[in-house]
This record gives C-alpha cells, sequence and structure tokens, in this order.
C-alpha cells in the first residue's frame, strides 16, 4: 500500500506525494488518500498526467466534513488520461468517510477514462458517496457494495461490457446507457441477502441491459421528479426473487417505463411484492405485464401511478 502523504494538492506521477517515494503504477499497486484535514480546506486535487495511464489493483479514498481528493486529468497536456484497474486477482475501489470523493475529468474534452481490465469491486460506506464523469470502459465487471452512494454522472454511454452487479447501496446514472453494455444484476449469485440496493435516474436515460435478480433483496428503482428512466432489456431473468420491488419514493417520484417491444421474461421461480410508492409506473411491451403477473401482490400508493398497457 502506498499513501498519499498529506492534504495537499500535486501530481500523482511525482513520487514525493507519496510513502517510500514512487507513485503507485501497476497490477499490485494499491494507492491510498487518508489523510484528512481537521478544519475546512480546500479540496486536494490529484493531476494525473495527460496521455498517461496508472494501473492499479486497488484505491482507497476518504472524506470528511472538510475536505475531500479529487482525482482527475491534468489541466495540461494532450490526450486522455486513464485510470486503468486491473488487478491480477481482481481489483478494487474502496471509499470510507462521510463525504464525497470525486474521480474524473478536468474538461468535456480533457478526460480522466476509468478502464476496467478486469472486476472491480466498488465498496462505498454508508455516508460516503464517489461520484464520476469520467468514461468508464474495459471488460470488466463494475460491482457495488456497501450502503453509501455511486453517482456516474457522465452524460455520454459508458462502454465496459462486463456487466453491472449491484450488492448494496444507491447507484444513480444520469445518462442513456450509463451501466455500458453487459447485464444489470440486483444482488450477485450466491451472495447472502438482506440487502436493498437502489437504481436512480437524475436524468432521462433509457437502459437496454438484460436485468437479472440474484438474490434475496430489496430493489428501489426510482427516477428523480420529471425524469423518466426506461428499461428495455431483451431479458427479464430471476435466478432467485427479490422480496420487494419498489418504484419510486419519497422525492423521486419521476416515471419509470419497464419493458419494450422485444423484452421478454425469463425465470427459475418468482414470487416478488411489487410496490409503486410514488411517480408512475408504465408496464410496456410484453414483459411489463408479466411483472404484474409474477407478483405475490401489488400496491399502489396513494398518489402515485400505475400504467398498465391495454
Amino acid at each position: 500500500m502506498t499513501a498519499w502523504t498529506s492534504f495537499l494538492s500535486g501530481t500523482w506521477a511525482t513520487g514525493a506525494n507519496w510513502t517510500g517515494g514512487v507513485a503507485p503504477n501497476g497490477v499490485t499497486a494499491w494507492a491510498e488518500f487518508t489523510a484528512l484535514p481537521g478544519s475546512n480546506s480546500p479540496d486536494a486535487v490529484v493531476s494525473v498526467t495527460a496521455g498517461s495511464t496508472v494501473t492499479l489493483d486497488h484505491l482507497t479514498m476518504s472524506a470528511n466534513a472538510y475536505g475531500r481528493y479529487v482525482i482527475r486529468r491534468a489541466s495540461t497536456g494532450t490526450g486522455d488520461a486513464t485510470l486503468n484497474f486491473n488487478g491480477t486477482g481482481g481489483s478494487a475501489i474502496t471509499i470510507n468517510g462521510s463525504g464525497i470523493s470525486t474521480i474524473g475529468n478536468y474538461s468535456a474534452t480533457q478526460r480522466l477514462n476509468i478502464n476496467l481490465g478486469t472486476n472491480t469491486d466498488v465498496s462505498i460506506g454508508g455516508g460516503a458517496q464517489l461520484v464520476t464523469n469520467s468514461l468508464i470502459t474495459g471488460t470488466g465487471r463494475l460491482t457495488l457494495s456497501g450502503g453509501g452512494f455511486l453517482e456516474l454522472t457522465g452524460t455520454i454511454a459508458n462502454t465496459y461490457s462486463g456487466g453491472t452487479e449491484i450488492d448494496e447501496g444507491t447507484l444513480g446514472i444520469s445518462a442513456s446507457g450509463a451501466l455500458g453494455t453487459g447485464t444489470l444484476a440486483f444482488g450477485g449469485s450466491g451472495r447472502a441477502g438482506g440487502y436493498q440496493t437502489r437504481l436512480v435516474a437524475h436524468a432521462d436515460a433509457t437502459l437496454t441491459n438484460d436485468i437479472t435478480f440474484n438474490r434475496d433483496v430489496d430493489v428501489v428503482i426510482e427516477a428523480d421528479h420529471g425524469v423518466t428512466l426506461t428499461l428495455d432489456p431483451n431479458v427479464m431473468n430471476v435466478t432467485n426473487p427479490s422480496r420487494t420491488i419498489t418504484f419510486g419514493e419519497s422525492g423521486h417520484d419521476g416515471t419509470v417505463v419497464f419493458g419494450g417491444s422485444t423484452s421478454r421474461w425469463a425465470y427459475t421461480y418468482d414470487d416478488p411484492y411489487i410496490v409503486v410508492a410514488a411517480g408512475t409506473l408504465r408496464l410496456a411491451g410484453n414483459m411489463g405485464p408479466m411483472l404484474l403477473q409474477s407478483a405475490t401482490r401489488t400496491t399502489v400508493n396513494a398518489g402515485a401511478t400505475l400504467e398498465v398497457p391495454v
């Protein structure tokens, strides 16, 4: 593990900024940003040199009420920079503390991309957030755990192909195609259940990822007020049903469109409890009505709307 030496801004590649005097970069490298201020302080901005690639096995970031770390592309130079998560046994990002940690671009044309060269677990503690507007590429899977928030604020489609797994916590999106091209799984196959998983759209978005409910988790799918989230998978697979699938909640009373003309429903067994808690759930195509048919019961709260095709 190599730690950033103090809560100060600097360049990633400068060895003097790190314990041991060498910047972490390699398939076994672990970079840690945990030195935090005790009073209000400007952001500690860590600049990744334009045109360079930093390869990591593990990244740990912390924030508190007084300050946060911001990892971004340098403001000068040519070409995108890349954080490449490509550890030999899979990679990990750990976010601690009670504030917001940030990874992202310097500007729309001066980008810091995130490449998932291998499956990458993102563990975010309760009360913590990781916000990134980076383009996410690669063949690895992104897995979210912990009770915190992962906000993908980029406005262009990500291209990673390994899929997205929400085991616990909240995943926020702001663009169509935000979750790449792989399957979106609520809960991981073979993992213990009992957690709540949440997907929330902050801007109009369409996801065409196949969707799987893998284990005994509660699921919330919602959109901010005035926002429409469209889920249009080819396949919805229920291999181990969720206890409750809730659409909308207070403060997130937008519209969720579920299903499409090419969607189909596949399952091993299913008995979810469907709740339309706030906003509008609009069922579409073939899959939408099948969601209701599979449910043990459906509740529409006062003020919420369920639209079923006729």
